[in-house]
């Protein structure tokens, strides 16, 4: 019986190993590839939080673990992706269009806010993918109206429906899923989709 122990121990050792091995190297050929959509700083962050969750997946396996099988929460019933694995190629995907319209700026947020909650990403891996896409936004010449500010909405938060699009109930923000874009004279153009607790 130990014996067999002993020996189911290092067979699962060396599947970790090798594992850990296979995520490193698909990392590096995604990056020697290009597939980091041109070194952007969104994808260069995408990719370490991709790489980050492989590491973790190793080093405690549990459920869900495969982005193929993880359904993405706080989901619209309109939004084009199922699984965290087709949220991360949607986002790589919005980044990569040339955004004119305000939805599109939109859709990419959301969806950075919506991969941060299925894979309860740490707010400073939160924080190095929206910054890409808010800085992009705030360049952002939308038809007639220039972008003059870019609020974010924090969980905690009061909920506040001038500034804030509530898709459930409650008082408090539980989850945000955009951000409140204001023009240059301080008109409200686009307001957060949030989910409340």
């Amino acid at each position: 019986m130990i014996t067999a122990l002993v020996a189911q121990s290092l067979l699962l050792a060396s599947a970790w190993q090798l594992r850990r091995r296979l995520c490193r190297a698909a990392a590096a050929a995604r990056s020697r590839s290009g597939d980091t959509a041109g070194g952007s700083p969104l994808a260069a962050a995408l990719a370490r939080i991709l790489d980050e969750h492989a590491d973790q997946s190793i080093a405690a396996p549990a459920a869900g673990d495969d982005l193929t099988a993880r359904p993405v929460l706080s989901r619209e019933p309109h939004d084009p992706y199922t699984t965290a694995a087709e949220l991360v190629r949607f986002i790589q995907q919005q980044e990569l269009r040339a955004a004119d319209r305000l939805e599109q700026h939109e859709r990419l947020l959301k969806a950075i806010y919506q991969l941060q909650d299925t894979l309860t990403l740490p707010e400073a891996a939160l924080e190095s993918c929206l910054e890409p896409a808010i800085a992009r936004l705030r360049a952002a010449r939308l038809g007639e109206a220039a972008v003059g500010a870019v609020e974010r909405v924090r969980p905690g938060e009061l909920v506040d429906r001038a500034r804030m699009w509530p898709l459930s109930h409650g008082t408090r923000v539980r989850q945000p899923l955009g951000v409140v874009v204001r023009d240059t004279a301080g008109t409200i153009l686009s307001r957060a989709k949030v989910l409340c607790r």
